[in-house]
């Protein structure tokens, strides 16, 4: 009873949001689905002008089980599976029941991202459709429902006469021409499937090809990376060593180890009195030397002062 019961609440939310749908998409069809379930078909048309075949497949659990769409067209876009033409739609639209996730929604979704990234026509795949298109059901049912009269008709009476004996009767539908209609149709279609694989085959060298120039770059890349990170330790350092505090800090003490030695009563001194009380040539060459040495530190202590000053500006 409870499973009735929730059937029932499952298809009401079903009609609900497809009737929400169609006040966007009036020709939009809806009905059940073969395997069960229901499904909703409907054409999304683009800026450009492109029709879009969409079905919508809905289990018997929807809203809780998320609907499926497929793309109805021959057609190559990241977001459709190739093989089944189902549509990846998670990456744009996310599927949430307990949020009250619409199809409404989920269309102008996948709407607007198909404006601004369209579908591109596909030769092969568009050939593909046509090939599998070219003999339906109707060809097939013709070969199987075709009578004993009818085969007989086709045969000459000795190839009659060997067929009934062995009770192989293969030759005799190979040369009916809904046989050979279908015969023809199959090898065209495994001619352009060979193609088709030649084509993917080529496609998958030039993968291949792109795949390990990308390699090599990306070696390369991963090269350069290392010199960079080493580059970027070794100004690390720099700017470590040449930091403004830390400059300043050594100026500082070298500015304060040069005022200390640049007394001139130190320098003068000793040799001043030697060449005052007995003066001779020695003297006065000693005296002329450390004036010399006062005048080099005082205009070293000058320089480091200056280059302090400016740091502080």
């Amino acid at each position: 009873m409870q499973s009735v019961f929730n059937n029932t609440m499952h298809l009401q939310e079903q009609n609900k949001q497809a009737a929400e749908l169609r006040q966007q998409y009036p020709a939009l069809q809806y009905m059940q689905a073969q395997g069960g379930g229901t499904e909703i078909n409907l054409n999304l048309i683009l800026s450009n002008s492109q029709s879009l075949p969409i079905k919508i497949a809905m289990s018997h659990a929807f809203p809780n089980d998320p609907p499926k769409v497929y793309l109805g067209a021959a057609v190559a876009h990241r977001l459709v599976d190739p093989a089944t033409k189902e549509v990846n739609y998670s990456s744009i639209y996310q599927w949430n029941a307990s949020f009250n996730s619409r199809l409404i929604s989920l269309m102008q979704a996948l709407h607007l991202h198909f404006h601004s990234d369209p579908p591109k026509s596909d030769p092969r795949l568009e050939e593909m459709a046509r090939l599998l298109n070219k003999v339906g059901e109707r060809e097939f049912n013709a070969l199987l429902n075709l009578n004993v009269s009818y085969l007989v008709q086709q045969l000459s009476p000795e190839k009659l006469q060997a067929m009934s004996s062995s009770g192989n009767y293969v030759e005799a539908y190979a040369n009916t021409v809904e046989f050979k209609t279908l015969l023809n149709y199959l090898e065209e279609l495994m001619t352009y499937n060979e193609k088709l694989a030649q084509t993917n085959l080529q496609k998958l060298s030039e993968i291949e090809t792109l795949k390990g120039q990308l390699q090599e770059k990306a070696a390369k890349f991963n090269e350069l990376r290392k010199h960079y990170l080493d580059n970027i330790d070794k100004l690390n350092l720099i700017k470590e060593r040449f930091d403004k505090a830390k400059v300043l800090s050594l100026l500082e003490q070298e500015i304060q180890s040069l005022e200390e030695r640049s007394s001139l009563e130190e320098y003068l001194s000793p040799t001043l009195s030697s060449v005052i009380g007995q003066p001779n040539v020695a003297d006065q060459g000693q005296f002329a030397q450390k004036c010399m040495e006062f005048l080099e530190v005082r205009k070293s202590y000058y320089k480091n002062v200056i280059k302090r000053d400016k740091l502080l500006e």
